[in-house]
């Protein structure tokens, strides 16, 4: 707004404005237009040029801000796109990592499955060592990534936080694939370890560790006095007296590699168990198993009986390790 001093000032100014004649003088043989203004006339044609020239002013200054505004909305919109294709690689490098510790979990949850079962007591998370693996950088849970993602969210819509908001992203991102890293690295140590589970699980499953038959302990391994004139003073077994006919138990898994007569032992019966071990079930009265087939620990196998040499119903259990006759009662467990 203009004060009364500058009010004053154009309207002086105004009322010197003198009339005018304007004069048209075309080639030709038109006449000459002439005509006169008069001084209010001038002022209203002069008003209307200072008035359009301070529009087209006012226009052009606003042009061009328009156009810087624009260029940072395109700047934004590029950001803003460089940020959702991040945000998506992110989801996707977050589920990849959340699918890794699940199956580390699940794994976990086998191997502790498996070696419970045969009484070994795994204390502790072993997949604890996701979260405390020295060789990555920092390795934060989803939920903080997602709560740090939300904040990075928030600068959209400024160009110079847009900005650093992407490199907070790409950190976030190196964050997430530390963490994948880890977890696959997990994963593989997991996957080892239940292989070592598995054969350990085999193992035990296959060593000939329960008693044969139930009954009594009548001749141990090694030198001893014969039973009868037929027997040997060395003894290659253990003979356990029991009731005829009662059951013969496989010792441990294995396969049945012989299954018939065998001179003072009678039927006999042998299992191969793998790991260099066989076992031997002799003096059988019938026998229930064939060659080549797989038995189970425990597996009801033959009946004891007094085929062979025999002074009367025992078992003899025979355990060879790697072609040598061991004790067997190193392998059972205390009482029968």
């Amino acid at each position: 707004m203009l004060n009364r001093e500058q009010l004053g000032f154009w309207g002086r100014l105004a009322k010197r404005i003198p009339a005018v004649t304007v004069v048209i003088i075309p080639h030709g043989p038109q006449k000459v237009f002439k005509r006169s203004l008069a001084p209010g006339t001038v002022r209203r044609i002069l008003a209307s040029i200072l008035l359009s020239s301070a529009v087209s002013i006012t226009f052009a200054v606003n042009y061009l801000k328009m156009g810087r505004n624009m260029a940072e909305l395109r700047e934004l919109r590029q950001i803003n796109a460089e940020q959702q294709a991040q945000i998506a690689q992110l989801a996707s490098e977050a589920q990849d990592a959340r699918t890794k510790l699940q199956r580390v979990i699940q794994l976990e949850s086998q191997i502790r499955e498996l070696l419970q079962k045969e009484g070994i007591n795994v204390g502790g998370e072993i997949h604890s060592s996701v979260s405390s693996n020295k060789s990555s950088k920092a390795t934060p849970s989803s939920s903080a990534g997602l709560v740090r993602a939300g904040l990075i969210l928030g600068f959209v819509g400024q160009p110079q936080k847009a900005r650093e908001s992407l490199t907070k992203l790409d950190e976030l991102r190196e964050e997430f694939r530390a963490l994948s890293e880890a977890a696959s690295s997990t994963e593989q140590r997991m996957l080892a370890l239940r292989g070592y589970a598995e054969a350990l699980v085999a193992y035990l499953h296959a060593k000939p560790n329960i008693w044969p038959t139930r009954g009594t302990l009548t001749s141990r391994f090694g030198y001893r006095r014969p039973p009868s004139r037929y027997a040997s003073s060395y003894h290659e077994g253990v003979d356990i007296g029991a009731a005829y006919g009662a059951p013969v138990y496989a010792a441990g898994d294995g396969v049945v590699r012989f299954a018939g007569w065998k001179g003072g032992l009678g039927r006999l019966i042998i299992i191969d168990h793998g790991y260099g071990i066989q076992t031997y079930y002799g003096h059988a009265s019938k026998i229930y198993v064939r060659v080549g087939q797989a038995v189970k620990k425990g597996q009801v196998i033959a009946a004891v009986g007094t085929s062979g040499i025999a002074t009367g119903p025992h078992l003899h259990y025979q355990v060879v390790v790697n072609g040598v006759d061991v004790d067997p009662l190193k392998y059972l467990p205390y009482g029968r």
